[in-house]
């Protein structure tokens, strides 16, 4: 896959929870992803901020 311009997007969220006993779980909250051209190449970074 190669990108031509920088994107930036956002996740869905995300729940777990443990198989054996579903009471246990968390919901992850989305997370915002920049993908940015640095020296020719394409990088992807994660930011945890929202």
């Amino acid at each position: 896959m190669k990108l031509r311009y920088p994107v930036t997007a956002q996740s869905a969220a995300s729940e777990l929870m443990d198989y054996y006993n579903p009471d246990l779980q968390v919901v992850l909250a989305p997370q915002k992803f920049t993908v940015v051209k640095a020296e020719g190449n394409y990088l992807a970074a994660a930011s945890h901020d929202q």
